[in-house]
């Protein structure tokens, strides 16, 4: 009896000691009662309890192993080892514990509620809630079950249960710090932002010091883009805990939400200082430099985080779209061909693939990788309109005008008044598709309903007018012209435009203003000069038209220009110059029949016969049907007593209309210069009885006739030609 109460007394010591928080001292005791007694088992209890309490969590271990060795229906042991299991995060082990812990007793509530907690670090909530719901049953004051028995059911997803058990708690404990915060945590889940904030706002006055509550009113002011409060308090936030990364990386998205990257900049080279290795700075950081176009710097941002995740797919995605934004083309299309090795459906890289032919005038490409998008993603109204564009600008029209239309179509569902981009902007590229195809009444269709939606595109209105003078709906063209103009829009186009309109309708001086409007605006203006030269040679001012198309072959001295600057010369009987002209049109353009046409007959004109067959020659290897060319140089060829070529050119002339009694007089003479009088004579037969009054075919059928010995016909037709000179 003494042994045991000797025994006894060394516990009770330990205890004492174990009381005060004195575990080393309660440790000797312990020692002291082991020694003693080696057989009871709980000395061994009270000192791994010591232990534990030291965090030595391997001496504990041990000293309860033993205790349960001297005796293995002590339940309460099975629950402190399992204690210990949890904080070594050896879970599974900690829930065998508890679990014998609860077959020896069934009422151990901590046993219960401990092995709760393991089962939700494992993540099995339904099994932690039926722990919770033992303790709670036993207890249901038990505040902490229900705290986290609410917790379960907030990352079950289940709010409304998640919110019974903590406002049960703060029914009972209105300043329970966790209970408020898990509440506002599932406030924050449900989207019900008011209420989170007031929980998290009297969290806060709970415990000041605490941050996690404020980060959640933080992030709550950034996602409803409150943007300068979300910002003081993430500052709060970085300012008590400089090392709250996570605070400094949502400071610096607050930062790009409001487009100020340079401070967001400032914030993502903070956190990579602090953590070389912090991914998301190096891409949020090369999304600011990108925004701010320092597209290098984004690269590098890019680059350093492929270092650190090489599958980061988003990331080398963006670093292609950089190396777009640069225009080295090559490496983009490398980056997103890559890209669709890996996933050959990605919309993204399928669209900026795309992008990057656009941009480079690759416009088949273009359209096989939007085409491609098209499958994937018929709806996608962005795409639909580089598609359109892509087809426009390859000139196939009406493909255009097709994938337009659809846009247009599906837009109609979705068109907001006060943006209507998408449907705008394909109306009026279909606009010019069906102005360029010639469909000049669809096109004016369209234009007229984008100006309808806006009556400040005046771009639309200048090309409404536009359609209407090409068909001919000039005083609607003018008086649309005429708004244009007071409005100031784009007075160059306008007014060479309405001079146009004004040419037209006859109305030379109005038109002749306009264009001289547009010089005036456009000193530079070659179509203001050509125009105004083209109404000067209609009204036969051949100098002045001479003046304003050598203003025009200075601005761009193409072929047509210096053609039309020739036959102004030639109309003003300036030979020499027209045929200067004529040979700089043709150094320009050596196959431009018109010009050696007309060069030849200024040749022909100062009866240089030889160049002029030379020209006319030349014509006819062009446009071999060129009647006025073999007519010509027939004329040349008799001029050069070449008789036989001469009439091999009037013979291949098969419509004779439009020279009417000149052709046939014209073989009649070759016929009698080869004397081949019947012929010349029949020839000026057809002369005659084309044109009855014609003195020279009077006056050749009598020498025909003289030839042929009808001396009487002859005398005739020599009386003839005489009465009508």
């Amino acid at each position: 009896m003494q042994i045991v109460d000797e025994y006894k007394a060394k516990i009770q010591l330990g205890l004492e000691k174990y009381r005060m928080s004195d575990y080393n001292a309660a440790i000797i005791l312990f020692n002291n009662a082991i020694d003693f007694n080696p057989y009871n088992f709980e000395g061994y209890m009270h000192r791994g309890n010591s232990f534990y309490q030291l965090k030595d969590y391997q001496k504990a271990i041990f000293d309860y192993n033993r205790s349960l060795e001297l005796n293995n229906i002590n339940s309460v042991v099975y629950r402190y080892i399992g204690i210990v299991h949890y904080e070594l995060k050896e879970y599974n082990k900690a829930i065998n514990d508890f679990s014998k812990c609860i077959e020896l007793n069934p009422h151990d509530f901590d046993a219960f509620f401990n092995r709760g907690l393991a089962k939700i670090v494992a993540k099995d909530f339904s099994a932690a809630i039926k722990d919770f719901n033992v303790c709670i049953n036993g207890n249901p004051k038990d505040l902490k079950a229900l705290t986290n028995r609410g917790l379960c059911y907030l990352w079950q997803n289940d709010f409304d249960n998640a919110l019974e058990n903590f406002n049960q708690v703060i029914a009972q404990d209105a300043d329970s710090y966790m209970a408020l915060y898990n509440r506002g945590t599932t406030y924050y889940e449900m989207h019900d932002d008011q209420l989170a904030i007031a929980d998290f706002n009297k969290c806060l006055s709970l415990k000041p010091d605490k941050l996690r509550p404020l980060n959640y009113i933080a992030k709550i002011q950034f996602y409803n883009q409150e943007y300068d409060l979300a910002i003081e308090n993430f500052k709060k936030l970085v300012e008590i805990y400089p090392q709250d990364l996570d605070s400094m990386l949502l400071l610096g998205l607050t930062y790009v939400a409001k487009s100020e990257y340079e401070l967001a900049i400032k914030a993502f080279s903070l956190i990579i200082e602090l953590d070389p290795h912090h991914r998301d700075a190096y891409f949020n950081r090369g999304l600011a430099n990108f925004h701010q176009q320092n597209y290098n710097q984004a690269i590098e941002d890019y680059q350093q985080q492929l270092n650190l995740n090489p599958n980061d797919y988003e990331c080398f995605s963006n670093m292609g779209l950089a190396y777009l934004k640069l225009k080295d083309y090559q490496q983009a299309i490398n980056i997103f061909n890559q890209l669709l090795l890996i996933n050959p459906t990605s919309a993204k890289d399928i669209s900026r693939l795309g992008q990057v032919y656009y941009e480079l005038h690759d416009f088949s490409n273009a359209i096989k990788y939007f085409a491609k998008l098209l499958d994937l993603s018929p709806q996608d109204k962005e795409n639909l309109y580089r598609l359109g564009l892509s087809y426009y600008n390859t000139s196939n029209f009406s493909q255009a005008i097709e994938i337009f239309s659809t846009l247009i179509e599906n837009s109609k569902t979705d068109l907001d008044p006060a943006n209507p981009a998408n449907y705008i902007n394909a109306l009026f590229n279909r606009g010019l598709a069906y102005k360029f195809s010639q469909n000049y009444q669809l096109a004016k269709e369209d234009f007229a309903q984008v100006y309808s939606i806006n009556l400040n595109d005046l771009e639309a209105l200048y090309n409404y007018a536009v359609m209407c003078r090409y068909l001919k709906l000039f005083t609607l063209a003018s008086e649309k012209l005429n708004i244009l103009i007071e409005q100031g829009f784009d007075n160059y186009k306008c007014y060479l435009e309405r001079g146009l309109v004004n040419l037209d309708l006859h109305e030379y001086d109005l038109a002749i203003s306009d264009f001289t409007k547009t010089i005036e605006i456009n000193p530079a203006s070659y179509n203001g000069y050509f125009n105004r030269a083209c109404v000067y040679e209609d009204r036969e001012l051949y100098n002045e038209a001479i003046t304003d198309l050598h203003k025009c072959v200075e601005i761009k001295p193409d072929a047509y220009t210096y053609f039309v600057l020739a036959n102004n010369y030639a109309k003003s009987n300036q030979t020499n110059p027209a045929i200067l002209f004529y040979s700089k049109c043709l150094e320009l353009n050596n196959t431009y029949s018109e010009a050696f046409y007309s060069r030849g007959c200024m040749y022909f004109d100062v009866q240089d016969f030889s160049q002029a067959i030379i020209d006319f020659t030349l014509t006819i290897e062009l446009t071999p049907n060129y009647h006025d060319a073999l007519y010509n140089r027939a004329l040349a060829y008799y001029s050069l007593s070449q008789f036989d070529l001469a009439l091999t050119d009037l013979n291949q002339i098969t419509s004779n209309e439009q020279f009417g009694a000149d052709y046939f007089l014209n073989l009649g003479n070759c016929h009698y210069m080869l004397k081949k009088y019947p012929q010349a004579l029949v020839h000026y037969d057809a002369a005659l009885k084309m044109a009855p009054n014609y003195a020279l075919a009077f006056k050749n059928r009598g020498d025909c006739k003289d030839k042929l010995k009808d001396k009487k016909g002859a005398k005739s037709d020599w009386q003839k030609a005489k009465d009508l000179q």
